[in-house]
């Protein structure tokens, strides 16, 4: 079973750092072993999970941004796991996991992917899913399953510790008044009167509307915005929609709107979020123990990528390629009476990749490798190297880095520039070594530069998406 909670920064899954309450992520982690110096590949959610199911680094993957078809030929851990005689099950939570069409995505090898119902589904509603799947791999053996969270995905949800509010007039009548603290996605029936017809919203606080959309007889109609736009941080929105008859109609009005904290309540906000991923996580182990799975399963739990929360002037992930985004959790539970634990004890403290785990589920299960796996097995204790990568258009400017336990070399493609970090001295990555001690790192200089050429020579960043996915990606904040 493999559990990622999606962009849970590693320090906020670490009981130590005191940044978080995980009790039932602490609880696991007695019984599992931890990686304490795990990385992703990328800071992005399809790039990162495609990686994460090829046991391949991204450009060797052929997904380097959200939105992507996973090319038919990659070999997936799922599906190799299928045609070796597993049932394969996942819930996923997020959309940018959605494919385009069936078997075009993650998806391919999964007998049943569950989407749940919005862009982003809350745990408890994963879990209603997990659940049902459950019970059906109760007779099944063997099987894997993917369990899939988001909650600290952005926006972040206040749970509970704060309330905002946003008012709702429809042709300046009072409508309703939204509680925006919590994300929502309120559907509407309104009468369109012949004519313009005007939705007002508002707020002491400020808020994003993520999505607006207005359907009347099965078809979209066109949204006009008045005053404030979609996606901004702002505190009215206008919008107008117009019936071009001369009969009020009936159209549903579907909406996906939050509140917009101010960065200093970020941190408190993404706790929160981390918190009840937690629980969420809790509820699932609580299932397989109900269900007599949990001592005989492998279980992983992981994350595709970190979060900034300010450091480096930055909030979010995609844009740039310092710790707070790559650093992920990693636990391994082995099944009851395994032997390998003492082997996983050895590279703990080893620099370990999102890529080394598929490799490792499969050598728990005594399964042979994935053709072309980059990825090794962490039953074997290996000095690591760590490739990353982000890509416009979705980053601003595309980046290469290589890192070790002791060094980061940054490459920014667009302006053929170098940076490093020692990161035993400067965890933090606030200063730049390059002009001094760059020399050190010639041979990764030109590894970066081969590799940012051969991402230039596949067109790499030039896809082309449809006018779905780029709605859908946009939404969430992409």
């Amino acid at each position: 079973m493999l559990v990622v909670v999606d962009t849970l920064r590693a320090d906020y899954a670490d009981p130590t750092s005191k940044k978080a309450h995980l009790p039932n992520l602490a609880e696991f982690a007695a019984g599992a072993v931890a990686f304490h110096e795990a990385f992703t590949h990328a800071p992005v959610t399809l790039p990162a999970h495609a990686a994460l199911f090829s046991a391949r680094a991204p450009l060797r993957a052929g997904v380097t941004n959200n939105g992507q078809t996973v090319p038919q030929d990659l070999p997936l851990l799922q599906d190799w796991l299928k045609s070796r005689g597993y049932s394969n099950q996942a819930a996923v939570s997020l959309a940018t996991l959605w494919p385009h069409s069936r078997n075009h995505g993650v998806d391919r090898g999964f007998e049943h992917f569950s989407r749940g119902g919005e862009p982003i589904t809350g745990a408890a509603d994963m879990n209603r899913d997990l659940g049902s799947i459950l019970d059906s791999l109760r007779e099944k053996s063997p099987f894997f399953l993917f369990a899939h969270y988001a909650e600290p995905h952005e926006p972040y949800e206040a749970h509970g510790a704060t309330r905002s509010e946003a008012t709702l007039e429809w042709n300046s009548a009072p409508l309703e008044v939204l509680t925006i603290s919590e994300w929502t996605t309120p559907q509407r029936e309104l009468q369109l009167v012949p004519g313009v017809n005007r939705l007002a919203i508002r707020s002491a606080q400020n808020f994003k509307v993520r999505a607006l959309t207005f359907e009347a007889s099965g078809t979209s109609l066109p949204v006009s915005i008045e005053v404030g736009a979609l996606l901004a941080e702002q505190r009215e929105l206008v919008a107008t929609v117009v019936n071009g008859s001369s009969q009020t109609r009936a159209a549903r009005m579907n909406l996906w709107m939050h509140d917009a904290p101010a960065i200093e309540e970020l941190p408190a906000r993404y706790r929160g979020e981390a918190e009840a991923a937690d629980a969420g996580f809790g509820q699932l182990i609580a299932m397989l123990k109900e269900r007599e799975l949990f001592d005989s399963t492998l279980i992983v739990f992981t994350s595709d990528h970190g979060e900034a929360l300010g450091e480096h002037d930055t909030i979010g992930h995609v844009v740039n390629l310092y710790d707070e985004l790559l650093r992920v959790p990693l636990l391994i539970k082995l099944p009851a009476g395994h032997p390998g634990r003492p082997r996983l004890e050895r590279s703990k403290r080893d620099l370990v990749r999102l890529i080394d785990v598929a490799p490792t589920i499969l050598d728990v299960l005594d399964v042979e490798a994935m053709p072309g796996q980059e990825g090794s097995s962490l039953l074997e204790s290996s000095a690591r190297t760590l490739l990353a990568q982000t890509f416009a258009p979705e980053a601003p400017r595309t980046l290469f880095a290589l890192r070790d336990l002791r060094t980061k070399l940054i490459f920014d493609v667009s302006a053929d520039s170098f940076r490093m970090y020692d990161l035993i001295a400067d965890p933090g990555e606030l200063h730049d070594i390059f002009p001094r001690s760059g020399s050190q790192r010639i041979p990764w200089q030109a590894e970066l530069r081969r590799r940012a050429a051969s991402a230039a020579a596949a067109g790499v960043g030039m896809h082309l998406l449809d006018a779905a996915a780029q709605e859908r990606l946009r939404s969430l904040g992409y």
